[in-house]
């Protein structure tokens, strides 16, 4: 009578140990090695990657320390909570096989950032692309002018084209895919801000604003002056002055050392507005939205000058005389020598 109450026995007290040992390699945390402390540990799910593919690589790598059949058997059962995606996932922190398998399932991959600043120029843009080599490298296949087909805009410049911010992504997109969240995010920022605009007569559309905007972004950094400059241009633009701004006339020139010398400002090139008048025909870097902003509404003024004052903001003057007097006290030679200077 003895032996048979002592089977059942032996089987629960296996049972309860079996349970307890499936507990304790499920919830032990992951064997991660780190090859560099400023590297963190990853792991890729590849695409179209087996469930046990992925099982399997985890015990090969020993950053799962548990029998693969066990780890399968858990992983069937709990297939409700849904299928592994693809992506780059983050080992670092307190994880188990539990926790590990639930990211997977979830998608929880690791997200990089790519920063694009205010007052970049295209060329900036793929040269920094191209430091990120988490993204699939696609767009030296493109020149400029393909890559604009590419993005269903035949014909214009990319100059301008493009957002300024920061995006988000996981390793293997593409820098394409980038360019085109930050083309689709300029389309929505234009037409928001057209249709705010306090400037109804002087843009004939929202691509000459684009280009005044690149131009504020370029003389000014310092905020506050931002629609103040803006008055400056609008001014000029109403009264058929030229603009003579000198990041216009850099644009212009190929391989600019960083002189701007007078031979500059009499070249004839289509974005020295100096020589033409109006706007040049493209933008002249990728403005932020404060810039765009300004363009479209821009402080009323009677200001037709300004001069930096070596301090990030600038003198503004209604008339030739005082911006002459500014340019003597604001800049270190005392010559006058701001190109600033047709009068209205």
């Amino acid at each position: 009578m003895k032996k048979f109450f002592l089977i059942p026995l032996t089987f629960i007290l296996c049972g309860i140990f079996a349970l307890g040992y499936v507990y304790v390699v499920l919830n032990q945390p992951l064997s991660v090695h780190h090859e560099s402390p400023e590297i963190e540990p990853s792991f890729e799910v590849a695409k179209g990657a087996s469930l046990t593919y992925v099982l399997s690589s985890l015990v090969q790598q020993d950053v799962v320390s548990m029998p693969l059949w066990l780890f399968k058997v858990y992983a069937r059962l709990s297939s409700e909570q849904g299928t592994i995606k693809a992506g780059e996932y983050s080992l670092a922190g307190e994880l188990t096989p539990i926790t590990l398998l639930t990211k997977f399932r979830e998608g929880r991959v690791v997200l990089r950032t790519v920063r694009f600043t205010e007052g970049w120029t295209f060329a900036i843009w793929r040269e920094n692309l191209k430091s990120h080599p988490a993204l699939k490298q696609e767009l030296a296949g493109y020149t400029d002018y393909s890559l604009m087909r590419l993005l269903g805009v035949e014909g214009v410049s990319p100059e301008g084209q493009f957002f300024p911010d920061t995006y988000s992504y996981q390793k293997g997109d593409s820098d394409i895919s980038i360019l085109r969240q930050a083309h689709l995010r300029m389309q929505e920022v234009l037409v928001n801000e057209w249709g705010q605009r306090t400037e109804h007569d002087l843009f004939d559309s929202v691509e000459e604003a684009l280009i005044l905007a690149s131009i504020i972004e370029k003389e000014t950094a310092y905020e506050p002056d931002r629609i103040r400059v803006a008055s400056v241009f609008v001014n000029r633009l109403k009264k058929k002055m030229k603009l003579q701004t000198d990041p216009t006339v850099i644009y212009g020139i190929e391989n600019f050392d960083g002189n701007l010398k007078r031979k500059h400002l009499r070249a004839s090139t289509p974005y020295n507005t100096y020589v033409i008048a109006g706007l040049p025909p493209t933008p002249i870097c990728n403005p932020g939205l404060n810039s765009i902003r300004a363009a479209l509404q821009p402080e009323i003024s009677n200001y037709y000058y300004f001069v930096a004052r070596g301090d990030g903001s600038s003198e503004f003057s209604e008339t030739l005389a005082e911006h002459n007097r500014a340019v003597v006290r604001f800049q270190k030679s005392g010559r006058v020598e701001d190109y600033r200077s047709s009068p209205p």
